[in-house]
C-alpha cells in the first residue's frame, strides 16, 4: 500500500486539539465517510473546507453588497 500525503509538503506546524470522547468517535466516524484515515486527517480536511466555505460566503456577500451599491447609485443618478 502506498502512503498518500495528507499534509501539504511545506507543513511545519502542529496543532493540539482537546476533545471529548464523543467528539473523537464522531470525528473518526465522519472522517471514514469522507475517506480520511485518521482523526487528524479529518480535522485538517474539515478546517480547510471550513476556511474555503467562509471565504466563498464572504466573497458572495461582498459581490451582493457591490450590486446593491451600484443599484443605489444608479437610482440616485436617475432622480431629478
Amino acid at each position: 500500500m502506498s502512503h498518500r500525503r495528507i499534509w501539504p509538503h511545506d507543513s511545519d506546524r502542529r496543532v493540539t486539539v482537546r476533545a471529548t470522547g464523543e467528539q473523537m468517535i464522531s470525528w473518526a466516524a465522519t472522517g471514514r465517510q469522507y475517506g480520511n484515515r485518521s482523526v487528524a486527517e479529518f480535522l485538517a480536511f474539515a478546517g480547510d473546507f471550513t476556511v474555503k466555505q467562509l471565504d466563498e460566503w464572504q466573497e458572495k456577500a461582498l459581490r451582493a453588497e457591490a450590486r446593491r451599491e451600484k443599484k443605489r447609485l444608479k437610482e440616485k443618478e436617475q432622480k431629478p
